[in-house]
């Protein structure tokens, strides 16, 4: 059955989302990243939110099995941060597992997929459809410098096995576990590493194997309430919608933002490396999630979406077999292509990227401020990162580099 956009619909999600006298907007509950304070307040505003979704589930949705998944994810969700403060790490890893393990035996392909097929980098109908374009999708990685530089392939990659000690506890990291981060856009590393001058941004292009297999992460409310109006005529709407709905909640899970800072301990980063953790050991290659340095996640489908790609240990001295089929360029500085000529800065040889296949503007910033990506300088140096620097995308020799 072909899923087709019929416009903004209004649904029951849509009533349990959407604010009543000015039905455009999300309520500010249901968007990420949450803010908060304290930092003893995450495990509350937490299941207060999984609360506050039951409720109005419950009063909301046509069928019980939403309610029953909220309440079901509930439990769970409680009894990893439960267990993962009483240092039952095990325990609180085994229940994470449990959740990650059902939804790859039951996957529709929105939680897990091929990187080619996945709705963090495609429109979730093409997705439904199994109608996703075929071209190839443009991911970058960037590193900051004093002062201007070129940084080679090698250095450009995850940090080699032989450093692992520089591999520190963020969101999605593990320490002394090296992944290979990449962004679907040169905006979304600017973010992430915190809106760095523009002599200081040196972004490499990559190209990766698109039959890995992924976890997605990158839900929100509004994508939720798509999903819900694109598949309720069809007979395994609640195979989508459930999936979906998992997906939020874990999503949700993953993005709270808490203005405390000198802590070595941080419980909103427990349930993104427990996902991290499991997703690796299920032979999953990686996971893709909404960057949490957006002020709204309804801004980031596709533009700012990180991949984190498992680099595997297996004894290499610097660099996983991920790298055997990663090209990647040496960097491009921000600043040095801002300073080129007009006719040189803007050629593309025909080149469009990827996100331009999505039938929805692209926006960044927020509902105060924004612009369409595409008339942005960071899409124009996208471009030319994939126009004249696509002979520079190589493979490195990994049997070398492991001498």
């Amino acid at each position: 059955m072909a899923f087709k956009n019929k416009g903004n619909g209004y649904n029951w999600v849509s009533d349990i989302i959407r604010v009543d006298s000015e039905p455009r907007v999300i309520k500010s509950d249901y968007v990420s990243p949450q803010r908060i304070k304290d930092e003893n307040q995450y495990k509350e505003k937490l299941v207060s939110w999984l609360n506050l979704l039951e409720d109005e589930f419950a009063k909301k949705a046509a069928d019980s099995q939403y309610v029953d998944t909220i309440s079901k994810m509930r439990t769970v969700i409680i009894d990893i941060l439960d267990e993962y403060h009483a240092g039952n790490i095990g325990s609180s890893y085994e229940k994470m597992k449990s959740i990650i393990f059902e939804m790859m035996a039951e996957s529709s392909e929105l939680a897990i997929s091929t990187i080619q097929k996945s709705f963090a980098f495609n429109d979730v109908e093409d997705v439904l459809n199994d109608s996703v374009p075929k071209t190839q999708i443009e991911f970058f990685r960037a590193r900051t410098s004093d002062k201007y530089c070129i940084f080679e392939r090698k250095e450009m990659l995850h940090i080699p096995f032989d450093m692992r000690g520089r591999v520190s506890s963020t969101r999605f990291s593990i320490p002394g576990l090296p992944c290979l981060y990449l962004a679907t856009t040169s905006y979304c590393c600017w973010l992430e590493l915190k809106t760095p001058a523009d002599h200081q941004f040196n972004v490499s292009s990559v190209r990766v194997n698109q039959e890995r297999e992924i976890l997605n992460l990158t839900m929100t409310a509004d994508l939720f309430e798509h999903i819900v109006m694109l598949t309720k005529t069809d007979k395994l709407a609640n195979k989508y919608t459930i999936e979906a709905l998992k997906l939020w909640i874990l999503s949700y899970a993953s993005s709270f933002k808490i203005d405390a800072d000198k802590r070595s301990f941080k419980e909103e980063y427990i349930i993104p490396q427990l996902i991290m953790l499991v997703s690796k050991d299920l032979a999953l290659d990686g996971v893709a999630y909404y960057s949490k340095q957006v002020e709204d996640d309804r801004f980031a489908h596709m533009l700012s979406v990180n991949l984190a790609l498992f680099a595997r240990y297996n004894g290499e001295k610097r660099f996983s077999e991920i790298c055997r089929d990663i090209g990647i360029s040496p960097s491009y500085n921000y600043a040095m292509f801002k300073q080129l000529g007009y006719s040189e800065k803007y050629k593309s040889d025909g080149v469009e990227l990827h996100i331009r296949n999505s039938r929805y503007p692209k926006m960044i910033g927020d509902f105060s401020r924004y612009n369409e990506y595409q008339f942005t300088e960071f899409y124009n140096f996208d471009r030319y990162l994939f126009s004249h620097i696509v002979p520079e995308i190589k493979q490195i020799d990994v049997d070398e580099e492991n001498k």
